[in-house]
């Protein structure tokens, strides 16, 4: 059998895995519900929630429209998103460290199974939306490029609009990048503020032309379905638990990412190490604070540690493979 016969056998479950999700319509309802509100709304030119209603926030079903269009059929559609946002997403992870692109987009696969990676959900959207946004804000430091700061902050705006939970995702590394010693510039911070206002009208510009209290209308609409979203402390728990236990999987990353930083926060090098941790310390919580424990939503902070593990994977300062199991193990059951 031997190590030519294992590599056959991880392909060949490999292509099955994927299409296991790419033969049906769709794995998870809800891109197929923002498909359809985007179709009312490019294609009828009916701003939500006049053709169909989800609580979800204008970008998505503006996002999902578009991607209706591009793709017009359906098996796989979704699949093929997630692996387009999956490329895009390693690809852009270059700007933080050096690492194989391949073992980047094989480990964000396999173990995004945990978490229905494949499905398309808005949380892979997301993640993609934030590391254009973080990239920009970074190129925009090493090169001088103040159009990137703008870029950013127009990207933060339409990623916010997809899915409300970016904005407290992008807190902490948005911060950092942009408030660090050396790097702060208050001409930075305004072009990015100017980039969210500018993408924020963009987005919301036909509600004032439609006129008649339609943008007033939208967010009451949305306000009041989130406040009856969120569920009671008590049913935070098993929540709150989850998340705990992904945690211990992830922590063996974590840790090995943490005795890789450079001392002292005025070294860029330790700045520009600090990006990932940092991103995955905001996204964190961000995944309960509606108190729903859905596996989609540790998508959130499952991006930036992939992207810390195959940087170690690079440099050879992974963590151990029996620490790696648990994770590996689960992840390799879920593909099954």
């Amino acid at each position: 059998f031997g190590l030519r016969g294992l590599q056959v056998l991880l392909f060949c479950g490999g292509v099955l895995y994927v299409l296991s999700y790419a033969i049906i319509p769709f794995s998870d309802g809800d891109p197929a519900y923002y498909a359809i509100v985007g179709r009312g709304l490019l294609r009828d030119h009916a701003l939500p929630y006049q053709y169909a209603f989800d609580h979800k926030p204008l970008g998505a079903y503006l996002f999902y429209g578009v991607w209706d269009r591009i793709v017009p059929f359906y098996p796989g559609k979704f699949t093929l998103l997630a692996g387009f946002l999956i490329g895009v997403f390693v690809a852009l992870g270059r700007t933080f460290g050096s690492f194989s692109r391949i073992t980047a987009f094989a480990l964000f696969s396999v173990c995004g199974a945990l978490f229905d990676v494949l499905s398309g959900n808005t949380e892979l959207v997301v993640v993609t939306g934030q590391a254009v946004c973080l990239a920009a804000l970074l190129r925009g430091i090493e090169t001088d490029a103040s159009a990137l700061f703008f870029l950013a902050g127009w990207v933060a705006a339409f990623t916010v609009s997809i899915n409300y939970l970016a904005a407290v995702c992008l807190v902490g590394p948005v911060a950092l990048i942009l408030l660090s010693p050396g790097w702060f510039r208050l001409s930075r911070c305004m072009l990015a503020g100017l980039g969210v206002l500018a993408g924020f009208g963009v987005l919301f510009a036909p509600y004032g032309f439609a006129g008649h209290g339609a943008l007033q209308a939208y967010f009451s609409m949305q306000f009041e379905f989130l406040r009856h979203y969120g569920v009671a402390a008590s049913e935070r728990i098993p929540g709150g638990l989850r998340m705990v236990f992904y945690g211990v999987l992830m922590a063996p990353v974590l840790v090995a990412g943490v005795r890789r930083f450079p001392p002292g926060l005025r070294q860029e090098a330790t700045r520009r190490t600090l990006i990932l941790p940092v991103w995955f310390l905001s996204s964190f919580p961000a995944t309960l604070l509606s108190g729903h424990a859905f596996d989609h939503y540790f998508t959130l902070w499952f991006a930036p540690v992939v992207l810390m593990l195959a940087i170690l994977w690079k440099e050879g300062a992974r963590p151990s493979t029996l620490s790696l199991m648990p994770l590996l193990g689960l992840s390799l059951v879920c593909v099954g």
